[in-house]
């Protein structure tokens, strides 16, 4: 080791690393100028040697080893850094290339950040999860996610061999949001976040806003780019808010179409046009699905939820599912899906104890469980400022044209969850638009026929409402005491 090396090591921060516990990596790895050069360090977790070498093919540089464990440093001439990865060698002779994901500034600002904490965030799916982008020409995907009780963060997935030493993720400043960008990786990846907490105890965990979620052994998130689709159903949409206003006694056909299908045959496009005329034929104005986010046990018929922004695979290609939308609208019948935002199974993967606190559900253990219709404990959510934002983004994204054409939304158990716990934010949960109100959020009471012609209220709760219905746009949002 050249003895410039060894003094410009920061031998503590580098343990940090090592022992993965470091929650700004960026201020060690990557490219920092030093005087008329530029001091590299990176580490790859088990490689015996590291070569650096420019992406035009025009260097390479050898790294010099610092710490046994995979931790390696250079020193490099230039006036600007060109682009660069790394060729890593393992014991056994494999060779691996691994891109510089540290020269990359986070990009998350600050108004971001207080608009995510005040709660008033309607498309932190937009803003968090993994996102298909480009930095400095490169193609890659940015990782970001909430964990403010975590004491590092990672991104885990066969591209780093689920080492969670490898990928360790930006803080951005002290405000409890991890970010990361990793050129080459594209469409189509599988991760997951490992989380340490602050008693060392680590956690792999879902990403809570992957549109796409794989549940059944490993908890994996895949990174999709939404297919797009050209909607039929124009008549429709332009006339609802009449045809709703027109109706007297809505009449509701509630369906779960895993069972009316068969198990695992759902056949969503190939069947929809005999759905929608069986329906049609009984005189039905609505039809009411259950649950169709993703969720681990087909037992709970979607009442458990997992992966609230990932519509389920059990029911095809999330084109197949707007054929079908596309399908009950051009028929003139409201399409309507149950969903359940407020509370969420106990699994490991999932949100509880999601960076190792109760983040999304209740500090108080006495609240923090409810009994499902089979007894089975579940754990209710949505007891912190940000996970209001969470709610409101899975309202907003499950409701809006690019899943589901603003199909209205009946939310199963809000009151129990937000009035108890939230009431004096002055938030509303029960209230109607979109398919059902034709988006008109007026009405302060609307009859509904619900389960072949039993009467039930829905009630709006004026202003408060219109922050969780109004974000919704023409979907809307129903909710249901309990």
């Amino acid at each position: 080791m050249s003895d410039k090396l060894y003094e410009l090591m920061n031998w503590r921060d580098i343990e940090e690393i090592v022992y993965s516990e470091c929650s700004h990596p960026e201020r060690l790895l990557g490219p920092h100028k030093v005087e008329d050069q530029f001091l590299i360090q990176a580490f790859v977790p088990g490689a015996v040697s590291l070569v650096l070498q420019y992406l035009d093919g025009t260097k390479q540089v050898d790294m010099e080893q610092q710490d046994e464990e995979g931790y390696f440093a250079c020193l490099v001439s230039e006036k600007e850094m060109p682009l660069y990865e790394y060729v890593a060698t393992y014991p056994d002779g494999e060779r691996m290339t691994v891109p510089e994901c540290y020269r990359f500034e986070t990009e998350m600002t600050t108004e971001e950040i207080g608009t995510f904490e005040r709660g008033k965030c309607t498309c932190s799916e937009n803003l968090l999860g993994a996102q298909l982008t480009k930095r400095d020409g490169l193609s890659g995907i940015r990782f970001r996610v909430y964990a403010p009780h975590a004491l590092r963060v990672s991104v885990v997935g066969d591209f780093n061999r689920f080492d969670g030493r490898m990928h360790q993720m930006c803080g951005v400043e002290d405000s409890g949001f991890y970010e990361l960008f990793i050129p080459g990786l594209a469409e189509g990846i599988s991760y997951q976040y490992e989380i340490k907490d602050r008693h060392g105890v680590c956690y792999l965990k879902a990403d809570p806003y992957a549109r796409k979620q794989t549940f059944g052994g490993r908890c994996l998130s895949e990174v999709v780019k939404e297919k797009s689709y050209k909607w039929a159903d124009k008549a429709f949409m332009e006339e609802r808010k009449k045809l709703a206003k027109a109706l007297k006694a809505p009449c509701y056909y509630e369906m779960h179409l895993n069972a009316f299908f068969g198990q695992g045959k759902v056949g969503f496009k190939k069947h929809a046009d005999a759905l929608v005329e069986n329906i049609k034929s009984k005189g039905y104005t609505h039809v009411l699905f259950m649950p169709m986010m993703e969720y681990p046990a087909d037992q709970s018929f979607g009442y458990e939820t997992l992966g609230y922004f990932a519509l389920s695979s059990r029911f095809g290609a999330s084109n197949d599912v707007k054929y079908v939308i596309d399908a009950f609208h051009k028929a003139g019948i409201f399409v309507m899906m149950d969903y359940t935002p407020a509370r969420f199974p106990m699994e490991e993967c999932g949100l509880r104890y999601f960076d190792g606190a109760c983040l999304y559900e209740a500090s108080d253990e006495r609240r923090r469980y409810q009994a499902d219709v089979d007894g089975q404990g579940v754990g209710e959510g949505l007891r912190h400022i940000d996970a209001l934002a969470f709610l409101l983004a899975e309202c907003c994204a499950a409701a809006g044209d690019d899943v589901v054409h603003d199909a209205g939304r009946y939310a199963c158990g809000l009151c129990g969850s937000l009035l108890r716990c939230r009431g004096g934010l002055g938030i509303g949960v029960n209230g109607h638009a979109g398919d059902l109100a034709g988006g008109d959020s007026g009405e302060e009471l609307l009859p509904v026929a619900v389960d072949e012609g039993k009467q039930a209220g829905v009630h709006f709760f004026g202003e408060g409402a219109a922050g969780v219905a109004g974000g919704v746009g023409a979907g809307g949002l129903i909710a249901e005491e309990g």
